[in-house]
């Protein structure tokens, strides 16, 4: 009765390690989505976005740029792209349009391109953009970015390599000694959203 102990043991073992591995390649299958970002004001709201976008489940690493108003992820294949970002806007006070960067823009037929994506189930506005696609989403809506390329692959469209869009990463390691009010009210609280107060025409707080 002990060997049978010792095997079921192992095969306990063999058991876990395979699921280990398995979570390991699964994690490793990730796709690489960018986003136009409307509401930073300083550096450190890049800091700040940057901190949401990590800690949103599916998300295994995200860079953002102030200067190019810009957040460039890595998203695992089968996460609902739609949750992300809701998650993301429930955290922070900016706001995420997912950018569909399109190969050989200025010579396809953009209405066509836009019209494509507008017809996917779950979209509410698609719109053109310098490098590509501009896409909102309906609220809960369920939407996965490899379902948006591959809809544009049918239409004839290919999509372009992120890296094409040359991000200006702001490090969040280093902080700018300029902070507007929200980045401050930020700091002070583990959930900056349900701070308030007063926002200036600029759509920011009136400090900054």
């Amino acid at each position: 009765m002990r060997w049978l102990a010792v095997i079921a043991g192992i095969a306990v073992l063999g058991g876990v390690a395979m699921a280990q591995k398995q979570e390991r390649q699964q994690k490793a299958k990730a796709t690489i989505v960018a986003f136009v970002v409307d509401g930073m004001h300083c550096d450190n709201c890049a800091v700040n976005l940057t901190r949401a976008l990590k800690s949103v489940r599916g998300i295994q690493d995200a860079s953002v740029s102030f200067k190019e108003k810009r957040a460039v992820v890595k998203l695992d294949e089968k996460a609902n792209l739609v949750s992300a970002i809701e998650q993301v806007h429930k955290t922070v006070p900016y706001r995420l349009a997912l950018l569909l960067p399109i190969e050989n823009w200025a010579n396809v037929d953009r209405g066509k391109a836009v019209k494509t994506v507008k017809e996917v189930k779950g979209v509410l506005e698609a719109k053109e953009h310098e490098q590509g696609i501009l896409v909102t989403f309906q609220p809960k809506a369920s939407v996965r970015y490899q379902d948006l390329i591959a809809t544009l692959s049918r239409a004839g469209f290919k999509s372009s390599d992120h890296q094409k869009l040359n991000i200006h990463q702001t490090s969040h390691q280093h902080r700018n000694d300029h902070q507007c009010e929200c980045c401050e009210e930020g700091e002070k609280s583990a959930q900056p959203r349900h701070h308030q107060h007063e926002r200036g025409e600029s759509g920011c707080c009136s400090g900054c």
